[in-house]
């Protein structure tokens, strides 16, 4: 005589196959996604490393450390009256002062420099003193610049502080003259000699000043 199945029991022991298999479906899918999560770090770090490795100065440039950038004059876009005006000035300069005066130094993208020797003239009690006169590409529209070349002689040498405060306030002069008159290359020479004594003193701005107040006194009487 055969038992009979217990309904229940049989269904209990179903439930818990089902149960069994439901929970290893689940951790097969868990370990899936996580391993998929996994590939997709590795993918992104390996992108982010791969870009780096393109550009390596990204960081310093948004830092700023590199972001000085130089910006050349372009030649074809230069006024070509005042290349005209740049070029017969110099021209004066040669011809007034001499070829061994005043001669080429050196040529670069956004300027022109000229050797300037004051021969058989004396400034500041010596004579034979040597400068550079440098003349940008995009003259009168930018002020000449005065530089002193080294000199070892031990005359020199001992008004070397009055020399380059003669150079730095020639300089800051030579801005004014653009910016009101245009005054010629060759005139700013000329000043640059025949005021040298002054242009040396530490209080010369306050007495080119008061000069200027007295000459714009005086014309106004004269007129």
């Amino acid at each position: 005589m055969s038992t009979p199945i217990n309904n229940t029991a049989a269904s209990g022991s179903t439930k818990k196959r089902n149960n069994f298999r439901n929970r290893r479906r689940n951790n097969k899918e868990s370990e899936l996604s996580t391993d998929g999560a996994r590939n997709d770090t590795r993918n992104s770090l390996g992108k982010s490393n791969a870009s780096a490795q393109r550009r390596p100065n990204d960081s310093r440039r948004r830092n700023g450390k590199d972001s000085k950038v130089t910006v050349y004059v372009n030649p074809n876009e230069l006024d070509q009256a005042n290349l005209k005006v740049r070029q017969a000035q110099i021209d004066q300069c040669i011809t007034m002062l001499g070829s061994d005066s005043f001669k080429l130094f050196k040529k670069g993208k956004n300027s022109t420099s000229y050797g300037f020797m004051l021969r058989n003239r004396k400034i500041l009690g010596v004579a034979n003193l040597k400068f550079i006169i440098t003349v940008p590409l995009n003259y009168p529209l930018s002020p000449i610049k005065l530089s002193r070349q080294e000199q070892t002689k031990e005359d020199i040498v001992q008004i070397s502080d009055q020399l380059n405060i003669l150079v730095n306030n020639f300089n800051n002069k030579s801005k004014g003259f653009i910016q009101n008159d245009k005054t010629p290359i060759l005139s700013q020479i000329n000043f640059f000699i025949q005021d040298a004594d002054l242009l040396s003193q530490k209080n010369y701005k306050k007495l080119d000043l008061l000069k200027g107040q007295f000459y714009s006194q005086f014309e106004k009487l004269a007129s």
